[in-house]
């Protein structure tokens, strides 16, 4: 069945945007048989044979969101240079569409959103393709300091494809947000607030607690935690230290742009000065494992590689 889908004409694997954009011009391909291409190889690689289990659900409409930008393409043009273009989300990224947003939580596996992210609406805006929603680490590690990096109550526990490796995980992005996102949630979810959610979870707890949730444990003991003292402190001395006194500093001190770490390690520092982290592939190591390169920050002329 794989002649099927198969993309002759580019190099489907390892292709740029740019390139995308040139063979869709050309129609060398479309748009729906890029969406058919790569959910094939997600039905193959990711849901069967090495069973990688990163998607977390498929977008039903994606093929007809294709063919419509790829009708739109011929008669007035690209609206971008995403139009077209397959895109997955994190599993807490809302879409008004159906498919869920649960952010691993098995308590929200039936929430469908009424709303797009703000990056969403960027994104459609432009053309690009929903096309799935990826599993993360449950609420983005922010629910228990043994979880294992891409492990969710609902999608379970994400491969590394090049073996086994750590596979990767989500920054913790926990602090007011997510009480005010549970406070928001439409009245027939069985949570609204942290308390209910830390019940519902132990009523559920063979499937919802393999790791426990002591990162929630804490939180809840605080006592009004955005005017708690300890949250005050912590909050700002933790923006001091990884800005001021980390990125920035050596930004200055070196006259550098950006920061490149060949590895892994770093993004925490740069999610806690608020800073965007953007993770280059560079190849593979004897082990056969990926190296990543993390840039910090933005590039204009120098970088300083740690």
């Amino acid at each position: 069945m794989e002649h099927i889908f198969e993309l002759t004409k580019i190099k489907s694997e390892e292709i740029t945007i740019l390139e995308l954009q040139d063979a869709m011009d050309r129609g060398d391909v479309s748009s729906r048989e890029l969406v058919m291409y790569y959910m094939y190889r997600i039905a193959t690689f990711d849901q069967s044979g090495p069973m990688i289990n990163s998607i977390m659900e498929m977008n039903p409409d994606a093929i007809y969101i294709a063919e419509a930008l790829d009708q739109e393409r011929k008669l007035s043009g690209a609206r971008s240079l995403l139009h077209g273009v397959p895109v997955l989300l994190k599993g807490n990224i809302e879409t008004n569409d159906k498919m869920h947003t649960t952010a691993g939580a098995l308590a929200l596996e039936n929430h469908v959103s009424s709303n797009d992210a703000f990056l969403v609406q960027k994104l459609r805006d432009a053309g690009a393709i929903i096309l799935a929603k990826t599993n993360i680490t449950e609420w983005a590690n922010g629910m228990s300091s043994s979880m294992w990096a891409g492990y969710s109550s609902i999608g379970g526990q994400t491969k590394n494809p090049s073996g086994d490796h750590f596979p990767g995980g989500s920054s913790t992005a926990f602090a007011a947000f997510v009480e005010n996102y549970l406070y928001n949630l439409p009245a027939q979810l069985p949570v609204h607030n942290l308390n209910e959610w830390m019940e519902w979870n132990e009523r559920n707890s063979e499937k919802a607690l393999k790791y426990g949730q002591d990162m929630l444990d804490y939180r809840s003991q605080l006592d009004k935690p955005l005017n708690h003292s300890e949250y005050i402190v912590e909050s700002i001395s933790g923006l001091y230290y990884s800005q001021n006194m980390g990125i920035d500093h050596a930004l200055e001190k070196y006259g550098l742009d950006a920061i490149l770490f060949p590895a892994y390690v770093g993004a925490d520092l740069s999610a806690r000065a608020g800073y965007p982290t953007i993770a280059v592939p560079a190849g593979f190591q004897e082990n056969g494992r990926a190296l990543l390169i993390n840039r910090k920050r933005y590039i204009y002329k120098r970088t300083y590689v740690c």
